[in-house]
């Protein structure tokens, strides 16, 4: 028997044929027809289900950003940027809680409320050795520690400061506001001047005399007399 018979005599050269789209907006299934040719064999339908597919122009597709290591953000790399810079001048560091100090200047991070992710952090510059007695000039070593601050925020745009002197109470408080906000405004022009750090990135710059003391006593005391650098990112 040759071959186009053979066929013929089997049925299959009678074709199978498709009625409707095989996934149409607006359809939910296709009729799936197979047409027999033996003599006699009737004609057979068969039900396929297919996914409705409507197209709408309107919906768009958000772009899935991969998820921030848990506790890191920005100023966990500004942080790591100002270790780098003391340590490429040759400056050893001496590591406190949350941070690490240097002498004149000690550098911390503040955690969040939830205490993993950095809030701000905070620069605090000692008063007595980072000043001569009574003097709002920056000793050069204490200027150049931070100048390193400042070129450590150069590297972050969307960083910002705020700046704040403060004294103890020993003296005048006319006095002492006076001195406490002439050394926040030397450490401003320290931090922005040499790395061109806008102006507009140091939001507040104030002398808060002894109203903050870090220990409460009214006698001298050097932890008292500083000034604060607090880092943040800009939201």
């Amino acid at each position: 028997m040759g071959y186009r018979k053979y066929m013929r005599r089997i049925g299959l050269l009678g074709g199978i044929a498709f009625a409707g789209s095989a996934c149409a907006s607006g359809a939910g299934s296709a009729q799936r027809v197979i047409v027999e040719n033996l003599k006699g064999c009737p004609t057979y339908a068969e039900e396929v289900a297919f996914p409705t597919y409507i197209e709408d122009p309107g919906v768009q597709v958000a772009q899935v950003q991969p998820a921030a290591a848990e506790g890191t953000n920005n100023l966990d790399r500004v942080y790591d940027a100002i270790q780098t810079e003391f340590r490429d001048g040759g400056i050893k560091l001496r590591p406190i809680e949350n941070g690490f100090r240097d002498l004149g200047l000690s550098i911390q991070k503040v955690p969040g409320p939830d205490g993993r992710v950095t809030r701000e952090i905070l620069i605090t510059v000692d008063g007595d050795v980072s000043f001569s007695h009574g003097s709002s000039r920056l000793t050069a070593r204490a200027r150049g520690l931070v100048e390193k601050v400042g070129s450590a925020m150069s590297q972050y745009a969307n960083t910002s400061a705020r700046i704040g002197g403060h004294t103890d109470s020993t003296g005048g408080f006319a006095l002492n506001q006076r001195l406490s906000l002439k050394r926040a405004q030397s450490v401003e022009q320290a931090l922005k001047t040499k790395h061109n750090i806008a102006a507009e990135r140091i939001t507040d710059v104030k002398g808060f005399a002894d109203t903050r003391k870090v220990v409460d006593t009214t006698k001298s005391e050097p932890r008292n007399r500083r000034v604060e650098i607090r880092v943040s990112i800009d939201e």
